[in-house]
């Protein structure tokens, strides 16, 4: 998992992310992206976290990481920025897995 000790981290809720395949994709065109550090792909929750370079910040990032998903042929239910609001999107789902 992401270690983002001062970084900033995007987490995506990707609709569609179902198989390893299309994990390794995403995690193949967003880690060309000259901002990010580090990618971790969940395809069981549909979630995409990625680790924002500490000499970068996220928000001029965030269109283009979405647009980048979305021309990939997956569509962004939720965006969250930073480790809290991420958090609190994983409590949510495992809330809903049991």
């Amino acid at each position: 998992m992401i270690s983002a000790s001062g970084q900033d981290t995007l987490t995506f809720k990707v609709e569609g992310l179902v198989c390893s395949f299309c994990a390794h994709g995403l995690n193949k065109g967003i880690g060309k992206l000259p901002f990010t550090d580090e990618i971790w792909v969940d395809i069981k929750n549909q979630i995409v976290k990625v680790a924002v370079n500490k000499d970068y910040k996220a928000d001029p990032h965030l269109k283009q990481t979405i647009e980048l998903i979305k021309e990939t042929g997956y569509e962004v239910d939720k965006v969250f920025l930073n480790k809290i609001e991420a958090e609190e999107l994983e409590e949510n789902i495992s809330l809903l897995q049991k």
